[in-house]
């Protein structure tokens, strides 16, 4: 399946290779995917919250850390 022409759909392809079947062309055919897959570059994220009680509910911060 494709998201767009001529792209694979990345989403569509973690969610098979989260599907646990015991069969051995399946286990081959998630294996040659996982091998094929590369990172070409990742992005961590830093998510803040608070909130004034205890009952109330959560306020995200937003923080800019590129600027700091």
């Amino acid at each position: 399946e494709t998201d767009k022409p001529g792209h694979v759909n990345r989403a569509g392809l973690y969610s098979l290779r989260r599907l646990d079947l015991k069969h051995p062309n399946w286990q081959s055919a998630m294996q040659a995917i996982t091998d094929s897959m590369r990172v070409i570059g990742s992005k961590a994220y830093v998510r803040t919250y608070r909130r004034d009680t205890a009952d109330a509910g959560w306020e995200m911060i937003q923080l800019n850390i590129a600027s700091v």
